[in-house]
């Protein structure tokens, strides 16, 4: 793959550590002169409510490198991994390049919530959750819709012809998309886990936390559900397409690619919203028609397919 391929996402990458590189040196400036206890946790308003020593001022700069760095480290992953699927070298360069522009609207969201974060802390007033909700809503909606539906288009426009290599196309991404999913959810849990909960910020995993989708009190540690799940589909997935696929047809592999990925999806989802507050309606609606129609579509083309 060419490196010219990866000239904005390095670039992007670039001006986001000056970015957060002039924001923390300015922070060093004013961080002798703040108290000795600071607001650092938020509500759901975007009001302080978990004070700590201001050592944890610089936590903002430090989850937001790491972030960063992985998904810099991730583009390198993106340039080099074999996908198996069938393109062109034009359509490989494009399918590559959409998958670091989806890393690279996440870097660009972690730098603005780390500005934001710092510059609460800094001056002790609230955080605008609702215009990082909306930044974040517009990212996620790319990475989550828009990307996967690029990536569709150019198997389309760039993969072979053949019917029978276009479904096994399919499955590849269907396949890659899922797999991708699952690893970003590990990061992402590890980001989110100590904002549980909410108010009482803690490691221990035994922690008591409020499950609003269950009305229950539970342990912190199933709050890695999501996590896990998403890897029971990947591998459930594999398996029953490896030993039912060929028996059963490419119409049951897409059932199966759907549902996994469907699926997927809705508890990547889910960790992005708080456990104490419910998985919004629409959202599960959403993937509830989604799941119905993947059924129903298959039981259409199974009973007009010939026997």
């Amino acid at each position: 793959m060419k490196s010219k391929v990866f000239v904005i996402h390095k670039a992007i990458a670039g001006i986001v550590f000056l970015v957060l590189g002039i924001s923390l040196i300015h922070f060093i400036i004013v961080w002798k002169d703040m108290p000795q206890e600071i607001g650092m946790h938020f509500d759901g308003e975007g009001n302080f409510d978990v004070y700590e020593s201001k050592n944890y001022g610089f936590y903002p700069y430090v989850i937001s490198t790491v972030i960063i760095s992985a998904l810099l480290l991730g583009g390198r992953f993106v340039k080099k991994v074999n996908t198996g699927i069938p393109l062109s070298e034009k359509g490989d360069l494009i399918f590559r390049n959409i998958i670091l522009f989806a890393f690279d609207a996440v870097m660009i969201y972690m730098c603005i919530f780390a500005l934001f974060w710092s510059r609460a802390v800094e001056k002790q007033h609230p955080l605008k959750i609702g215009f990082l909700s909306n930044v974040l809503l517009a990212i996620f909606a790319y990475c989550l819709l828009i990307t996967p539906i690029a990536l569709v288009t150019v198997r389309r426009r760039y993969a072979p012809k053949s019917k029978a290599a276009d479904k096994n196309t399919s499955h590849k991404i269907d396949r890659m998309i899922s797999l991708a999913l699952s690893c970003v959810s590990v990061p992402l849990m590890i980001v989110l886990w100590e904002r549980l909960p909410s108010g009482k910020p803690t490691t221990d995993p035994f922690a008591t936390v409020y499950f609003a989708d269950l009305h229950i009190h539970a342990p912190k540690i199933f709050c890695i559900t999501p996590v896990v799940l998403c890897f029971v589909l990947f591998f459930a997935g594999e398996l029953i397409i490896k030993k039912l696929g060929d028996k059963k047809g490419a119409n049951f592999v897409k059932l199966v690619d759907d549902l996994r990925g469907f699926l997927t999806v809705m508890l990547f989802t889910r960790l992005l919203f708080d456990h104490e507050y419910a998985y919004p309606p629409g959202p599960a609606l959403v993937f509830l028609a989604l799941i119905t129609a993947a059924i129903i579509r298959f039981i259409i083309t199974k009973k007009r397919s010939p026997r």
